[in-house]
């Protein structure tokens, strides 16, 4: 009996160390994933790699050329872009938002809202 409980406390010790040591840290995302251009819907936006980028709506009828400039970090799974207010001179204005996918051809963010946008890679 002590034999029996003694080996099965020795595998549930192993289990535990399996899963607890070898568990993937999805947390922190490759952000050489996030480099290039991203549509959803009439909505792009743009990494470059020096951590700049741009945004616009063609809905709104602005082009790439009129792009909203944002500074961006990828920290663990947070995205904050930094927008630059260029034309109002208000300073920047920062946004927040939670990265659920990030792939090759697949970007999906949330904000605190809960307002999610997925967006897919565009070919340049």
């Amino acid at each position: 009996m002590k034999k029996t409980l003694f080996l099965s406390a020795i595998c549930l010790l192993a289990v535990v160390c399996l899963f607890s040591s070898c568990a993937p840290d999805d947390d922190n995302l490759d952000e050489a994933l996030l480099i290039g251009k991203w549509q959803s819907g009439t909505l792009y936006e743009t990494y470059a790699a020096n951590h700049t980028g741009t945004t616009w709506d063609t809905a709104d009828d602005v082009t790439e050329a009129e792009a909203q400039k944002f500074e961006w970090t990828l920290e663990k799974s947070t995205l904050t872009q930094i927008h630059i207010m260029e034309m109002t001179g208000e300073g920047t204005i920062p946004k927040v938002y939670a990265v659920l996918v990030l792939d090759a051809t697949t970007l999906v963010y949330e904000d605190d809202y809960g307002n999610k946008k997925t967006f897919t890679k565009v070919p340049e």
